[in-house]
């Protein structure tokens, strides 16, 4: 039998070929070797924000006096001018909405006090309080001595007022409306500060901390020495006082006054802030950081922060560093989003409505009003940082094409395996066996062929879900390519298994299962592989039409994700997005086809027929 056997033709690839089958094999290597060379995240990696945001200056104003005091809210900039009016200025129209000539004397910060849907302007003198009703557009004067201010908001305190500190006493008073006085309460020296709950005053000084009722009935008192004001921050452990005693962070139970926790932090505190459920520190070295309330320390700091102003609604801090920048901060996790070289007496974020913020810095009589979140300048085109740019969520171009080898090898293996394991094993049942077995195979095979890839790609999204669109896409090759090799296996094996060889097998005694695959199964395989390659063309891509009609996973990297990405964000034009996934892509599928004709012209007798 042995002497019977065809002679198989032995497999020599051109030089067409050989360069094909050499891409492939490096498009195997860098998929292997991805994880371990040194990439960002391509998912969840986003440029800094100081490389994808520039500052964007909306407004530049030149006023007619020097600003001593200003404060902004709803685009209008409340200010105290160098002779000493008090003036409401809108932003938008450039215009004067209200003007109010004060007295010559030191005058505080101006300070916003929001009451349910109103926001008012509180500022006060030596021996005057004034409060602007920016509803009713008045100035009211309350001829009161002011030492230290104090404000009272809502929603921790059940009305809106002020608390003035003057000749060791402290009276609350209340605004909406205004009455004489709720209550005072004799003090021994000068509070740092001061904040409020649902139920009461917290006051810290020097070398004490006091809870005062709203009636004014004092509950508790703790000693030390206290060195910043108290912050009550509601969480989900439950609530408690803030509070600094130098270097450390107290956490006192409002209930009995009692420490539960003390942070060390390094640096003397001298003003803790909130914002939601986060708590940040100001130290005397002029650093800004976010307290670790779980771990201890700060999650992170930043220094040389001159000046800062804080909103509660704003996820941001606008600075003046020392070194005569502006700049705003994200508070979730301390970067600086953009900077700006302008050594401003005072920043502030004009709060124009619940969703829109924008930064407003002043020095002298000039004005600047900047977007807070800057000009997002993304996608950046190619640098040394970036070799490849970056997309417009600032995610690294090149990360993202070296990960996708991972998705497209994968794509490309298990679809060459499982068309050439479901074509073979059916095209050779058919060849081998006449009669019923072959009608009823053909008929199977022809059926499968009456709908199309994308189709079989819709149906199996549908089944499987957008999260699967991996295996939905190689079930669907996997669907249009197996009839088209079980037809070419199926005609080769005709031809293979009337050649003297199998004829001997037979005689030998072989079974049916043997002969198919010791000897049959061997001379289809060139077939087999021509075909399984044109399943893994296919497969790739599909996936790419399937991204590219919006149903691709976006947690998947695949080059077919990054193309419908830069064409549906409308960056298609911007070519270090389009064309390295592009062209990669061409790459390997003229390379797989490339590989199987040259295969397939080798090796195939001349003249067969596989279809």
């Amino acid at each position: 039998m042995k002497g019977n056997k065809s002679k198989r033709k032995r497999l020599k690839l051109s030089w067409v070929g050989k360069i094909s089958a050499l891409i492939i094999l490096l498009y195997v290597i860098i998929a292997i070797t991805v994880p371990y060379l040194n990439l960002p995240n391509p998912l969840y990696y986003r440029a800094p924000p100081q490389d994808i945001f520039a500052p964007e200056i909306l407004d530049n104003i030149t006023l007619n006096e020097d600003i001593l005091q200003a404060n902004a809210a709803g685009n209008v900039l409340y200010e105290i001018t160098s002779s000493y009016r008090f003036v409401a200025f809108d932003l938008s129209s450039h215009k004067v909405i209200y003007s109010a000539n004060l007295t010559q004397g030191n005058y505080s910060q101006i300070y916003l006090i929001h009451y349910s849907t109103y926001t008012s302007v509180l500022f006060h003198s030596s021996h005057t309080v004034y409060f602007y009703d920016a509803h009713n557009i008045m100035l009211h004067q309350y001829n009161l001595d002011v030492k230290k201010l104090f404000l009272i908001e809502q929603p921790f305190s059940y009305f809106a007022g002020f608390a003035v500190y003057s000749n060791s006493s402290l009276t609350v008073y209340s605004l909406y409306p205004f009455e004489e006085k709720e209550w005072s309460i004799k003090l021994e020296g000068e509070p740092i500060g001061m904040h409020t709950d649902f139920t009461s005053f917290y006051l810290s000084f020097p070398h004490s901390l006091l809870k005062i009722y709203y009636d004014g009935t004092l509950k508790w008192e703790i000693k030390g020495n206290f060195t910043s004001n108290p912050i009550f921050l509601s969480t989900y452990e439950g609530n408690y006082i803030y509070v600094a005693q130098n270097e450390e962070v107290d956490e006192i139970t409002p209930g009995k006054g009692e420490v539960k926790r003390v942070f060390k932090l390094g640096d003397k505190i001298i003003r803790l802030e909130y914002y939601g459920q986060s708590l940040f520190a100001y130290s005397s070295s002029h650093s800004f950081g976010k307290i670790n309330l779980i771990g201890g320390g700060y999650s992170w700091k930043i220094g040389g922060v001159e000046k800062y102003f804080m909103d509660p609604l704003v996820d941001g801090l606008t600075v003046v560093f020392k070194d005569g920048k502006i700049g705003f901060v994200l508070l979730s996790t301390g970067e600086v989003q953009w900077g700006y070289d302008f050594p401003a007496q005072g920043v502030l974020i004009n709060r124009i409505d619940y969703t829109n913020r924008n930064v407003v810095a002043y020095k002298g009589k000039e004005v600047l009003v900047f977007s807070a979140t800057g000009k997002l300048i993304t996608p950046l085109p190619p640098s040394s940082k970036y070799p490849l740019g970056t997309d417009n969520a600032g995610r690294d171009v090149l990360s993202q094409l070296l990960w996708s080898f991972r998705s497209e090898i994968y794509i490309a293996l298990v679809s060459t395996f499982v068309v050439m394991l479901v074509g073979t094993l059916i095209g050779i049942l058919a060849g081998y066996y006449t009669g019923p077995v072959d009608d009823v195979l053909r008929l199977l095979t022809d059926s499968f062929l009456l709908i199309p890839a994308i189709g079989y790609a819709a149906l199996m999204i549908f089944v499987l879900g957008i999260t699967q669109h991996i295996n939905a896409t190689l079930l669907a090759s996997l669907f249009a390519m197996w009839p088209i090799e079980a037809r070419a296996v199926r005609n080769y094996t005709k031809v293979v298994k009337e050649k003297p060889f199998i004829e001997a097998a037979k005689v030998s005694g072989a079974s049916n299962l043997r002969i198919m695959l010791i000897h049959i199964f061997p001379e289809v395989s060139v077939v087999s592989i021509v075909y399984g390659l044109s399943g893994a063309a296919m497969a790739l891509l599909l996936e790419v039409g399937v991204s590219f009609l919006g149903f691709g996973n976006y947690m998947v990297l695949t080059w077919g994700w990054m193309i419908s990405n830069a064409y549906f964000v409308g960056i298609w034009n911007r070519w270090w997005i389009i064309l390295p996934p592009l062209l990669t892509l061409m790459l390997l599928v003229i390379s797989i086809y490339l590989l199987s004709k040259d295969i397939h012209d080798q090796v195939m007798p001349e003249g067969t027929t596989m279809l």
